[in-house]
């Protein structure tokens, strides 16, 4: 039967594959090259698999569902995925347009939703439709700037499709040297936000009084923000005297004192991983199971063996040990794929530690975050930028290890707590599947407020992956909650 959105079913005799969430198929329907052309075919035929390009999702059916072109999906500058179609979709529905192109227009920091819109006629207001689509668009989707095409047609193959190099191409060239109100993106934002033209946006304007910025629009505003500039911003940064030149100013301050955390992007690259793998075999397994773990019994071990592409796991909170158990758990070729979220209080103290500590601490970030491939996650400041980091690790095929309870667990007990409430978020953001992981026997090994471990025996349970359907993010927390504690 067919699946209305999809592309169906995976035919007889045809092999599929995804890396990173591209497809690549193999089967006598693929072609054997390109025409006297090898460096293009072997940048798309790897080893009898064929390199599509494009972006899709599998589901347990085997039914593909294509999300958009990986060379034309734009990643904003908040680190989210924005597939061109699904915005053109909204656009060409707007009465005033006719024909609507989406492309990334760069920036120092990435990218943002550029519209190149076609009006159906010379009366067309073009900046009312731009205002009526992002009414209608998600929050990353939005479009940030616009501009419409000189001709009556986009250039378009003989299959009639954009040829979005030449938009971008002729984008690049009307910009370039060009410093128009379009190129300040946070007037642009207040202009999205407000329905105002760009030009009626100055330093001086008074948000609420001069640009009608409702309590409403404050929230939205807000929330723009954040994603655009990835940092957690209170609505109190929106007084009622404020002005552009204001919230510009303590954005910046804002920005300034933000952490210096180095994520460790390149701990998963290959050679980072054989040298971990190496000290680990030499010496910190020999060192964990010597000091703590007489055993480490593993169940549900075919839930995670079958595994690919990156999940999230989540486990329950026991011990400052429940890394190392998790990590023995994993099979060997998983194990160093994983990357493991700690409070930042482990590693960064507050002002008024010992100096000592400090230094203890960066060591033990440095090496750890090197070594163990953990990372920093606050539950205030910066935590935009560490999903935005987590993203870049799914991105390359890396999981995630999350202790959602967000602190260990204060009796022996080994009640589950509730989850935190950002958990939602990251499950909303990473789209990945979502692995229920329980730990036991480690409160006997080392206890809350206890330093020396005893040795013990302990059980790591795998349960099966959970995959988000889009149903509400309360029912999906509440279900993977459910899950680890029913192991």
């Amino acid at each position: 039967f067919q699946q209305p959105g999809t592309v169906g079913f995976v035919l007889p005799g045809i092999e599929i594959k995804t890396e990173h969430g591209e497809l690549f198929v193999k089967g006598d329907n693929v072609f054997a090259g390109y025409y006297k052309n090898a460096k293009a075919s072997n940048e798309v035929l790897i080893d009898g698999w064929f390199k599509t390009g494009d972006l899709v999702t599998v589901d347990d059916e085997n039914v593909v569902t294509i999300q958009g072109r990986s060379k034309e999906m734009i990643v904003t500058e908040a680190g989210m995925n924005v597939f061109p179609h699904d915005v053109e979709c909204v656009l060409i529905m707007q009465d005033g347009i006719k024909d609507a192109c989406v492309v990334g227009k760069s920036t120092v920091k990435g990218e943002v939703v550029h519209a190149v819109v076609i009006p159906d006629s010379a009366q067309a207001d073009v900046a009312q439709c731009i205002r009526a689509a992002n009414q209608v668009l998600e929050s990353h989707q939005r479009i940030i700037s616009h501009s419409v095409w000189p001709e009556s047609e986009f250039p378009k193959t003989t299959t009639l499709k954009v040829k979005k190099f030449i938009i971008k191409q002729h984008l690049q060239e009307t910009v370039q040297g060009n410093d128009d109100e379009t190129s300040d993106q946070l007037r642009t934002i207040i202009a999205v936000v407000t329905r105002q033209p760009v030009h009626k946006v100055h330093e001086h304007s008074i948000l609420v009084h001069d640009l009608s910025l409702t309590s409403l629009a404050r929230i939205e505003l807000v929330s723009l923000l954040e994603q655009q500039y990835r940092m957690d911003i209170s609505e109190s940064i929106v007084q009622p005297t404020t002005t552009v030149a204001d919230l510009r100013t303590a954005l910046q301050k804002r920005k300034g004192r933000m952490g210096t955390f180095v994520y460790r992007v390149y701990a998963f690259k290959p050679l980072i991983k054989i040298i971990r793998r190496y000290i680990d075999a030499m010496i910190h397994i020999q060192i964990i199971r010597l000091l703590a773990f007489r055993s480490v019994e593993v169940k549900g071990y075919e839930n995670v063996r079958s595994i690919h592409g990156p999940v999230l796991y989540i486990a329950n909170h026991v011990s400052y040990l429940d890394g190392p158990a998790f990590f023995l758990a994993l099979p060997p070729q998983a194990r160093y794929s994983v990357a493991s979220a700690s409070l930042e209080s482990l590693f960064f103290k507050s002002a008024d530690e010992k100096k000592r500590w400090k230094l203890f601490g960066k060591f033990f970030y440095e090496y750890t975050s090197l070594l163990f491939g953990m990372f920093p996650i606050t539950r205030n400041n910066h935590f935009r930028e560490t999903v935005h980091f987590m993203g870049r690790l799914v991105d390359q095929g890396v999981s995630i290890l999350l202790f959602p309870e967000g602190e260990r667990a204060h009796t022996q007990s080994n009640q589950l707590q509730s989850f935190q409430p950002g958990v939602g978020h990251m499950i909303a953001e990473l789209r990945v599947p979502v692995v229920p992981v329980r730990l036991s026997g480690l409160a006997s090994i080392l206890p809350r407020g206890s330093y020396v471990p005893a040795r013990g025996s302990v059980e790591v349970t795998f349960g099966s992956p959970i995959h988000y359907q889009g149903e509400s993010l309360d029912v999906f927390v509440n279900k993977c909650y459910t899950a680890v504690k029913e192991l």
